[in-house]
């Protein structure tokens, strides 16, 4: 009983540590990856705008599970991918590299669609859905830069005693 309560308490501890990084960044990738394929499937009708929003909506269920089984699924397709060369070749590079190419790709989205002023073209529920996006992802930011520099100090000042 006891291993079962410590395995519930682990689960709870990654799944609160996990949670604003689904909420403030993963999830805000995906919409920017949804909303960037519909309006790619809109404007040119192709399969690339299939590929981004099928992309976007698989790391949206990828951030999710992510939450309830860390240990097996990380935030999004290509980290997962990483993860799986990882375990194949004993490296531990390719998750974290992958998870950062991911990130550029969807900060290069969001480029994309600003500088192409495709974002007025949206109907009104992807536009909120759009800039909730934004500001949750500009808010994660600017936390977790905060959130960093307080457990340095707390950990400068736990040295220091």
């Amino acid at each position: 009983m006891q291993n079962v309560l410590r395995w519930m308490e682990d689960m709870e501890t990654r799944f609160l540590e996990r949670l604003p990084s689904v909420m403030l960044v993963g999830i805000p990738f995906a919409v920017f990856k949804v909303v960037a394929g519909w309006t790619v499937i809109e404007q040119l009708n192709g399969p690339l705008g299939t590929f981004i929003f099928a992309w976007g909506a698989m790391d949206a269920v990828l951030n999710f599970l992510s939450l309830s089984v860390p240990t097996s699924v990380s935030y999004c397709v290509l980290s997962n991918v990483g993860r799986t060369i990882d375990r194949s070749i004993a490296d531990h590079r390719w998750e974290n590299l992958l998870l950062a190419v991911d990130t550029v790709l969807s900060f290069g989205i969001v480029a994309v669609m600003i500088w192409f002023g495709l974002l007025r073209d949206l109907p009104p529920l992807l536009t909120i859905t759009w800039n909730a996006a934004v500001v949750c992802n500009v808010l994660g930011a600017g936390l977790s830069q905060l959130w960093r520099e307080i457990r340095a100090t707390r950990g400068e000042a736990e040295r220091a005693q």
